[in-house]
Order: C-alpha cells, then structure tokens, then sequence
C-alpha cells in the first residue's frame, strides 16, 4: 500500500476505508499520507481526508398511517361515553395534538397551528370538545398561510371525504 518514490519527492501512502456491508456505514472516508523530504534532511508530513457524508433525507410520513395510529389510540385510551360523541355525521373528532400530526404529515409542513373557541358551557362545564376557529400552516420557508381549507383544498377535501376527519371541532 505504500509507495516509495524517490527521496527528492517524498512518500506517497494512499489509505483509504471503504464502507463495508457488515458496518452499513454511510459515509466514504479517504486519508492521503504524503511524506516529502526536505533538502537539509528534514521531513514534511502532509495529512489530507477526503470526507463524503451522505445524509439521509428525513423520511416523510405517510398520512394514513398517522391517522390510522390516531384512530387506535382514540379506540384503546378514550372513555365510551365519548367515543359515542367522536363520531358526528360520518366525520371522527380527533385529539388536538393528532390533528396537527395529520395535518402536518398531509402538507410535509414545519409547523401547524390550530386556534380553538375557548367558550366556557353551563355551570362551569368545561366541554372537552371545541369548534376549531383557524387552522395556520407554517412552511418550511417561516411563510405563515391562515386559510387552510382555501389554500389546500385538495388536502383539506381529502381529510374530510376519504378519511372522514372532521376539521370543525377537536378533543382537548
């Protein structure tokens, strides 16, 4: 691996690891040794490394499998009197937190805000379900787009008609 040159140039070692299959690694790491000699006997030593890094995409969620996941652990962990409640003309109420999950895995946003009506009910009640006022999409740009239902309508009609999510209230 070695190789000798003359003693004017120097040496020149070419050491190199190559990714193998049982380390999976993802990145190509090039290490060139170069050892020149000097007229008044001395010795330089050059290092170089040649890095290449592959970086993985972040991997994009599949929306059905956010709501999929919603709907079971809305099945496991709500109490039955309100699951009755969480089914209203053929659309599923789900929790807040959910619904920004699948609204954000639908539109592969930064982030989702989703503003709620923080009406008080009757004697002091406080109703766990609340009339969605605003849903605010942030992109990844930092643009903030306040109309969800205008702006993504295919994936707003989507949520609604294929998926039977209702986008007017949510479960706090």
């Amino acid at each position: 691996m070695i190789k000798k040159r003359n003693l004017v140039n120097g040496v020149n070692a070419n050491v190199s690891l190559e990714p193998t299959a049982a380390s999976q690694s993802t990145s190509n790491i090039n290490n060139n040794i170069i050892i020149n000699k000097r007229e008044d006997g001395k010795e330089d030593i050059v290092i170089t490394r040649d890095v290449e890094v592959q970086v993985d995409e972040p991997k994009i969620v599949d929306v059905r499998n956010v709501i999929l996941e919603t709907y079971a652990q809305i099945l496991l962990n709500q109490d039955k009197a309100l699951i009755s409640n969480l089914i209203s003309k053929h659309c599923i109420i789900v929790p807040y937190e959910s619904l920004r999950e699948i609204i954000k895995s639908i539109l592969n946003a930064h982030e989702v805000e989703i503003h709620l009506n923080e009406d008080v009910s009757c004697c002091g009640k406080v109703n766990p379900i609340h009339k969605i006022e605003a849903i605010k999409i942030i992109d990844n740009d930092g643009e903030i787009i306040t109309d969800f239902k205008q702006v993504f309508n295919r994936e707003f009609n989507e949520l609604v008609n294929n998926y039977h999510l209702c986008l007017k209230y949510c479960v706090l």
